[in-house]
């Protein structure tokens, strides 16, 4: 079961990142590094929010490893933190995850992708409804215009997913790249 835990990197943005991709790069078996801003997962500083809605970026990078990663991550960024002008001010194991969703289709492609994708969760995750999943099916409605009230197929739902990180990144990475699906940020629990 792996762990991850979520840095902050103090220092300029495109720094950070790319200390954090050589870095991985030269490891044997680097694992992931997920940037929260650049993957809709809600950073935790007010401050940094605040500028996010002014549009300005913020001087800290929120990157997400696998435990493994981490320790030698923080031991390097330490090492060498006066050269290269980040620190490490934040290592926070990663509990569990959360996040929602909705939808409303008018194809059937595209509800059967998005069922796939549901139905693809591992067990332990656990999807509740808002709104529970709703198919429609009106033969009377075949042929009709895209801009209409009427469609011959209809699916959809709202609800939110939650579990453990290593469980529900993936789900959320699908229904985030899925072009008729809105997806929230997703929010962190961290271990105390």
């Amino acid at each position: 079961m792996a762990v991850y835990h979520e840095l902050v990197i103090a220092g300029h943005y495109d720094l950070a990142r790319g200390f954090v991709m050589g870095f991985l790069t030269g490891k044997a078996s680097p694992g992931p590094a997920i940037f929260s801003r650049e993957r809709g997962i809600r950073r935790v500083s007010l401050g940094e929010k605040m500028l996010a809605w002014t549009g300005i970026h913020g001087t800290a990078a929120h990157v997400i490893v696998d435990e493994g990663v981490a320790g030698d991550l923080i031991r390097d960024i330490t090492m060498a933190e006066e050269e290269i002008g980040l620190k490490v001010i934040s290592n926070r194991p990663i509990e569990g995850a959360a996040f929602g969703f909705h939808f409303k289709v008018f194809a059937r492609v595209y509800g059967e992708q998005i069922k796939r994708i549901l139905g693809s969760a591992p067990s332990g995750l656990k999807i509740s409804y808002e709104k529970a999943p709703e198919e429609k099916v009106d033969p009377d409605a075949r042929g009709v215009e895209a801009y209409t009230p009427s469609h011959e197929y209809e699916y959809s739902a709202k609800g939110t997913a939650a579990g453990r990180f290593a469980d529900i990144y993936p789900l959320f990475g699908k229904l985030l790249e899925h072009p008729l699906v809105e997806v929230e940020e997703m929010e962190l629990e961290y271990k105390d």
